[in-house]
């Protein structure tokens, strides 16, 4: 497998689409987020490191019931997506190493889920600097916090494995899959799916560097997340919120 060369450009990409008019049956809508998957991100021409898997979610506790869940681990990077089929939303993340066009790709996933309201939000992970406005969080409407971190700190493989198992209890939240982990000649991936919503980390071996991205469906006390990072990993982490679904409660 061709190693990742050049991490100059660290995209991340976060889309959250609205009355969606297409994938929103359930079951019947696997097959066709998959191949969506897999077409988008062939087109972007981005390396995946597996197949799209999906996990459907159907039997939710909660008011807004279940839907689908999506991932690809990349060529450093991942993909995810997860569907609410009884409010017709959709969040979508894409972290990968190249400059993506987020207004072409918006246009593009407003197409496949035939919806025009569509909000995207865009970070450099290099920087760590977001790039398009993200509001302030509102608790009592928006559908949860995103955290995105860089800390530079060595990892071996085990320790991602477990920081990536453990932190969704930590975090409060439930997992529904263990951690998917990858290993390349120079980065280590791992992802895992939380009801609705996804933790992933990112190893540049050569350089140490760590990127977290934990997405989370419900919000938890100030500082809970940054102390958690800073106790698993490293204290010098850097952590900035992006705050998702702000139509979330009001659909």
């Amino acid at each position: 497998m061709k190693p990742t060369q050049n991490l100059n450009t660290l995209s991340h990409s976060m889309f959250d689409l609205y009355d969606c008019q297409n994938h929103m049956t359930g079951k019947d809508d696997l097959m066709p987020l998959f191949d969506l998957a897999d077409s988008t991100l062939r087109d972007l021409g981005l390396t995946a490191l597996q197949k799209p898997t999906l996990l459907p979610y159907f039997y939710s506790n909660e008011s807004f019931g279940g839907g689908i869940s999506l991932y690809v681990l990349l060529d450093f990077g991942h993909f995810t997506l997860h569907t609410f089929s009884k409010l017709k939303c959709v969040f979508i993340d894409l972290f990968c190493a190249k400059k993506i066009d987020i207004a072409a790709l918006t246009k593009r996933l407003g197409k496949e889920f035939a919806t025009s309201d569509a909000i995207y939000y865009q970070s450099n992970r290099r920087n760590n600097k977001v790039l398009s406005n993200s509001p302030a969080a509102n608790r009592e409407k928006d559908f949860g916090p995103h955290y995105l971190s860089f800390i530079k700190s060595p990892l071996e493989f085990k320790q991602i494995y477990d920081i990536v198992a453990n932190l969704p209890a930590a975090a409060q939240m439930t997992p529904i899959m263990l951690p998917a982990i990858v290993e390349t000649h120079t980065s280590i991936s791992a992802l895992t799916m939380i009801a609705e919503s996804h933790i992933a980390l990112h190893y540049h071996k050569p350089t140490n560097e760590v990127f977290l991205d934990l997405f989370s469906c419900k919000f938890i006390p100030d500082g809970i997340i940054e102390k958690l990072i800073e106790e698993t990993i490293n204290k010098n982490a850097q952590t900035h919120l992006i705050t998702r679904g702000q139509k979330f409660k009001n659909i």
